[in-house]
């Protein structure tokens, strides 16, 4: 493939019933995906019925998940297209995602980092009780409410996502997020949807968990990237392997920078924005707000064959 690729990976709340269940005749993703299946104690089968939902969106599974389809979906189409990207991202979980098709993690070393960090996570979810609001109002406006409910009730709400200027996600625990749900309605008059996660992601509601996981990536060999990595913590792309290993570090207690990592990406001038994994929340985003990106997404056997058809066309054309 010709074209400048930029590639970005979905994190946690991407996910919907079944994926993955149409690839499992591909490559490499049915003895993946038995690794997850077995998280959860169910066969592969079972994985992908309908009355085992509440059990795989669990944190410790559901992260687990969505990184197999993602990290192996790229794989594939790197084979089969010879994709170079000029650039990776990912939204949180997403991140790790990054790290593998960048070349700085192997699949085993990824699975296995993201396996614990969704056990911790879902540990700490079990003791801190806390949730995420996507809030859909302009920036300006939210900040202002958000530091005086802070400084008034003293609570644990914060920004965990800066996702666009008209798109933010707070994150804290539970009576929190309630009250403000409450204030943010009746004050700005604005949307809050709960996200379909079990915790306070990106707070201090995690600092434990984060502090735990500090030690296994302590333990992790890392290796140079083979293209600049857009990171969470700053918004930037990264191709230091010491500055990416110390950002990592944060990325579970810090905000994701996503609307100055979209900035980032248009800045590398990219052909094309390839969001490959479940869902097209980052695709979707990036389509609101750069409507000059070309973009595109790839999370199922459907896309695949859209993405292929898409490739032929053009191919045609310049022929």
């Amino acid at each position: 493939m010709n074209k400048k690729v930029a590639v970005i990976f979905p994190g946690q709340g991407s996910q919907v019933m079944g994926m993955g269940k149409d690839l499992i005749s591909l490559p490499l993703f049915a003895p993946r995906l038995e690794k997850v299946a077995e998280l959860a104690n169910l066969t592969l089968d079972e994985f992908f019925q309908p009355r085992n939902m509440k059990i795989i969106e669990k944190t410790e599974i559901v992260q687990p998940y969505i990184f197999v389809i993602s990290v192996t979906l790229h794989e594939l189409i790197s084979k089969e297209y010879s994709l170079k990207p000029i650039l990776f991202g990912g939204h949180s979980l997403g991140e790790f995602s990054a790290l593998v098709a960048s070349g700085m993690l192997s699949f085993e070393a990824g699975f296995e980092l993201v396996k614990v960090r969704g056990s911790l996570m879902g540990e700490a979810c079990n003791k801190t009780k806390g949730g995420m609001l996507a809030v859909l109002s302009p920036e300006k406006e939210l900040f202002s409410l958000l530091h005086d409910e802070v400084k008034e009730q003293h609570n644990t709400i914060k920004i965990a996502n800066y996702n666009s200027a008209n798109q933010l996600v707070i994150s804290g625990a539970d009576e929190s997020i309630k009250e403000f749900k409450n204030v943010i309605e009746n004050k700005l008059k604005a949307r809050a949807i709960p996200l379909k996660v079990s915790g306070a992601f990106h707070s201090v509601l995690m600092n434990e968990a984060n502090k735990d996981f500090s030690h296994y990536l302590d333990l992790t060999k890392f290796q140079a990237p083979l293209a600049p990595i857009v990171m969470n913590v700053s918004g930037e792309a990264e191709l230091n392997k010491s500055n990416i290993f110390s950002l990592i570090k944060d990325q579970m207690i810090s905000s994701v920078l996503w609307k100055k990592s979209m900035e980032t990406i248009e800045s590398f001038q990219p052909d094309l924005v390839l969001e490959i994994g479940p869902g097209r929340v980052l695709s979707s985003l990036i389509k609101s707000s750069h409507r000059n990106l070309n973009v595109s997404n790839i999370g199922n056997r459907s896309d695949l064959l859209r993405f292929k058809k898409q490739l032929e066309k053009e191919v045609e054309i310049v022929v």
